[in-house]
């Protein structure tokens, strides 16, 4: 079992914080986190903590590079474990913990969204797009 100071490392350096958007005509999103390494082991050993999925990815790369995720309430867990210890993405880990609780009461599924709401998802996706992109590179909406 991993340490979750060494997992906050790791996810400072190698994880992202994802508000992936599903519909944009229900404006339904789900959290999303991941950590992609080259060393399959560690992230079976984040698995083993945390749960989530491993996917394999070799896109015009010489080595292999894989891809834990851990989706909705499975990364809400995780962010919650590792928001003591991070530092370089502390404000990712924040927009995550409170997407969850924004949509915690309410669904898309279970009725229709106020355009309150439907602003403050879509200002917390476009915040964490900016901080997720690259420094002077603009984001795809």
């Amino acid at each position: 079992m991993l340490d979750h100071q060494y997992v906050a490392g790791l996810f400072d350096g190698e994880g992202s914080v994802i508000l992936a958007r599903h519909s944009p005509v229900t404006h339904s999103m789900s959290l999303v986190v991941q950590i992609v390494n080259q060393c399959r082991e560690v992230l079976e050993e984040v698995k083993e903590t945390y749960g989530g999925a491993i996917y394999g990815n070799s896109k015009g790369v010489n080595k292999p590079v894989y891809a834990w995720k851990a989706y909705t309430t499975g990364a809400e867990s995780f962010l919650k474990s590792v928001l003591p210890f991070v530092r370089i993405k502390r404000r990712q880990v924040e927009i995550g913990l409170e997407f969850r609780q924004v949509v915690a009461h309410k669904t898309c599924r279970q009725s229709r969204l106020a355009l309150g709401e439907i602003a403050r998802r879509e200002a917390l996706r476009t915040e964490l797009r900016l901080l997720n992109a690259p420094c002077g590179k603009k984001y795809r909406t």
